[in-house]
C-alpha cells in the first residue's frame, strides 16, 4: 500500500497485489508448455494449481480522496469482482491501523477507514513497515479531517492536567461527537472503539448531570 498521487485538494492510495498474480500466471503458462507440447500430463495439475493462485492474488485497491467533493472513492478489485463506491468525508470517524499476527510472532500492518459501521480496509494484504503505515495513516487523517480542532483545543489538550477531557466535553456541547473522538486518537493513540468508549462514557456523565441540575 502507498500514496500514489497528493496534491492540495487529492491524496490517491493504492494497494495491489497484481504483479503476484502475473508472476503465478506466468508460471502457469511455462508448466503448461511441457504438458502440451511434450505430453507430460503431470504438469498440467501443477500448472492448474499456479492458476489457481494467480486468480486469488487478483487484487487491487483504489481510494481517492477528494478534498473538493469532500468523498473518498473507493474502487476494489477482488477475485474477477470489481466494487465501487464512494463516503463522504463527514462519515469518516479516523484512519485506523489494523494489525495482524504470523505465527513467527511478526506484526504486520495495514490502514483502514473508521466508519460509523465499522472499519472499511484499505488492502487485502497487510506490510511490515509500522512506521509506513504510521506515517501515511497521519497524512490521509490530516488530510481528510482539516484543522478539525481549534488552536486553543490543541493547545489545552497537551499543556493543562484535565484539559483534554474538557476540550471532550466543549465539542459534545457543540454536537461535534465525532471530532471529539478523532482527538482522544489523535492524542492518546487510540483505537476507534477505546476513543469511542471513553466519549461515550463523559457523554453519559453529562448527561447525568443536566438531569440532576434539572431536579
Amino acid at each position: 500500500m502507498k500514496i500514489t498521487r497528493q496534491t492540495e485538494t487529492e491524496i490517491v492510495v493504492v494497494d495491489s497485489c497484481l504483479w503476484l498474480a502475473a508472476f503465478h500466471f506466468a508460471v502457469s503458462l511455462i508448466l503448461l508448455y511441457p504438458a502440451l507440447v511434450q505430453g507430460l500430463h503431470k504438469f498440467f495439475l501443477t500448472s492448474g494449481v499456479f492458476f489457481l493462485f494467480g486468480l486469488l492474488w487478483l487484487r487491487r485497491s483504489t481510494f481517492t480522496f477528494d478534498a473538493a467533493r469532500r468523498i473518498v472513492r473507493y474502487r476494489c478489485l477482488r477475485y474477477l469482482k470489481t466494487t465501487t463506491g464512494s463516503l463522504p468525508f463527514d462519515q469518516i470517524a479516523g484512519i485506523e491501523i489494523q494489525t495482524s499476527s504470523a505465527e513467527n510472532g511478526a506484526t504486520t500492518y495495514r490502514l483502514a477507514i473508521a466508519t460509523p459501521h465499522g472499519p472499511m480496509p484499505m488492502a487485502d494484504a497487510y506490510g511490515a513497515s509500522h512506521t509506513h503505515y504510521l506515517s501515511m495513516r497521519r497524512t490521509i487523517q490530516t488530510f481528510v479531517k482539516g484543522d478539525a480542532l481549534s488552536a486553543a483545543e490543541k493547545e489545552a489538550a497537551i499543556t493543562a492536567p484535565g484539559a483534554r477531557e474538557a476540550s471532550v466535553r466543549s465539542l459534545l456541547a457543540q454536537g461535534r461527537r465525532i471530532d471529539a473522538i478523532q482527538m482522544l486518537r489523535n492524542d492518546e493513540d487510540l483505537d476507534l472503539t477505546e476513543a469511542t468508549q471513553r466519549v461515550t462514557a463523559i457523554e453519559k456523565e453529562m448527561a447525568a448531570k443536566s438531569s440532576a441540575a434539572k431536579s
